[in-house]
This record gives structure tokens, C-alpha cells and sequence, in this order.
């Protein structure tokens, strides 16, 4: 399938809690996920495209990803991929 215009495709954004460690640590850091989506925008495939650095946020990017429902402007989704930072910064 032909890949989409990323403005023609719209997704929730990712959910996560900061883990524990990673916050008591004070990691911080951005991970690239790829997504394949199914018909119903449903994520059937997440992959880690680019490390945060760390392997607790990566695990987390990638759970956080799989959870993403992405609706597109007029069409179905079915095998549309797309990537999807996910950014993880401890704030003050």
C-alpha cells in the first residue's frame, strides 16, 4: 500500500506513565516508533525505529504505541505505516 500523507492520517495521542526508575534515575530522551495499523486504525504492529537511550522509556514508547487508534480523512488504514515519537521529559 502506498504511504499516506501524514496530515491525511490522525491518531490519539500515546498514554504512558513515566517508570519509576526512569524518573528516579532522571532519564529523559525521545524514541521513533513505527506503527502498521490495521482497518480500524487499531495498531497490529509497533516497532523501535530510534532509542531514547534508554531501555525502560524504549519499552515504554513501544506499549505506549501500541495502544495509539489513528483515523484517516476520507479511506481505510489497512497497512498504512506511520512513525510516531514519543517523548519522555521530566518536567522542574
Amino acid at each position: 500500500m502506498p504511504a499516506r500523507p501524514a496530515s491525511a492520517v490522525h491518531c490519539t495521542p500515546p498514554a504512558w506513565r513515566y517508570p519509576p526508575m526512569a524518573r528516579h534515575m532522571h532519564e529523559e530522551g525521545g524514541a521513533m516508533v513505527d506503527l502498521v495499523l490495521g482497518s480500524q486504525g487499531q495498531v497490529v504492529q509497533a516497532t523501535l525505529r530510534s532509542s531514547s537511550g534508554y531501555d525502560d522509556l524504549d519499552r515504554t514508547a513501544i506499549a505506549a504505541a501500541r495502544n495509539v487508534r489513528c483515523t484517516a480523512d476520507g479511506g481505510a488504514l489497512d497497512g498504512t505505516h506511520l512513525t510516531l515519537p514519543v517523548i519522555f521529559h521530566l518536567k522542574g
